[in-house]
């Protein structure tokens, strides 16, 4: 704190001492206007302002408020009395000074947890791409393999004894398409590791789902579970950061696929359907044929798992993502074996409302 501060702290416990000062003798409550003076001193500026509204006070009740300022002659009940105004203002102070303690405790608590909440998040995220390293490995290696074939066939029809210009023009033209979707792979890849705030901007949930789809899809293949979608055509955009949504699905469909590990006596299969829930909301439910959750709530719980390797935030994470985009994230009851797993998000236009 610099010294402008301290100035400016002990110069408002002045005048509070001096406002009470003014307001004491026509309202006849000299002892109330002073408490008054202490208590906004010492909230606003500190211990040391609140103990100077303290002294001030102390004085001007003594000198001015008893029947005849203190001395040797001075009757008991005036010493009882000032005695009494003393100890309040002084309780009263550090009383104050407890409370801000506290609020300054409870403001750092806060801050850890959000630094704590953002340090496990990207602990997820760095955790969710090693799972998925395989499946974005194969997604960037088939634009790549496009690209090379695409040149093959574009020198194939360059080294012509006539050269077919038109053919070269349009392998040319796949190389660039392939390149480009190879870059978006790794453009999301580099977002997911980047240390940089949500951005969050008009966007089609059903894309999203179809990347995160593109990006497990080799996973899915790997361990037999087929995918099913049931998604409404023409939904509203919402306003999101599409890597932190893309977060959640992932999670999710992860989740689902984990559920499914040990069955043998029925197919292994996940069902994503999007739609739109009422005219300001987007609802997207991902149900697995798995075993079911023993406990609804408690999954969502931080440091809770029910797997032998996890962390227990993976849920937990998604719940404050999807609550920070104004949504909500939770389980529904399902018609047979399974989990439904379900979040909500508001569309631009209820946001810009």
């Amino acid at each position: 704190m610099n010294k402008y501060s301290h100035l400016r702290h002990y110069g408002l416990a002045v005048v509070a001492c001096g406002v009470a000062l003014a307001l004491a003798r026509p309202l006849d409550a000299p002892s109330s206007c002073f408490l008054l003076a202490i208590i906004v001193s010492g909230l606003f500026g500190g211990r040391g302002p609140g103990l100077l509204a303290v002294g001030f006070s102390a004085i001007a009740f003594n000198f001015l408020f008893l029947p005849s300022p203190l001395s040797i002659s001075s009757p008991s009940s005036s010493y009882f009395r000032f005695g009494v105004f003393v100890i309040t203002a002084l309780t009263t102070n550090q009383l104050i000074e407890a409370k801000r303690r506290i609020e300054e405790s409870r403001r750092r608590i806060d801050e850890t947890l959000t630094k704590t909440q953002a340090r496990l998040s990207r602990a997820t995220q760095i955790a969710t791409v090693a799972e998925f390293a395989a499946s974005i490995a194969h997604e960037i290696s088939q634009p790549l393999s496009a690209v090379v074939a695409n040149g093959q066939a574009c020198l194939q029809w360059l080294s012509a004894e006539q050269p077919n210009l038109t053919n070269a023009r349009v392998a040319a033209e796949r190389i660039i398409r392939d390149g480009k979707d190879a870059g978006e792979v790794v453009r999301h890849i580099r977002a997911l590791f980047k240390k940089s705030a949500p951005e969050k901007v008009a966007l089609s949930v059903n894309e999203v789902i179809e990347e995160v789809l593109s990006l497990i899809h080799k996973e899915t293949v790997r361990k037999r579970v087929a995918i099913e979608t049931d998604l409404e055509t023409e939904l509203p955009p919402t306003l999101g950061d599409r890597v932190q949504l893309q977060q959640v699905i992932f999670n999710l469909l992860l989740n689902g696929i984990e559920a499914m590990e040990t069955l043998a006596n029925r197919p292994k299969k996940l069902h994503i359907r999007s739609k739109l829930q009422r005219s300001d909301t987007i609802l997207v439910e991902i149900r697995d044929y798995g075993t079911g959750l023993a406990d609804s709530e408690k999954v969502f719980e931080a440091f809770y798992t029910t797997k032998e390797r996890g962390m227990g935030m993976g849920l937990s994470i998604c719940r404050s993502i999807v609550e920070a985009h104004g949504g909500r994230l939770g389980i529904t009851p399902s018609q047979g074996p399974g989990t439904t797993f379900f979040f909500t998000l508001p569309l631009v236009s209820r946001l810009l409302t």
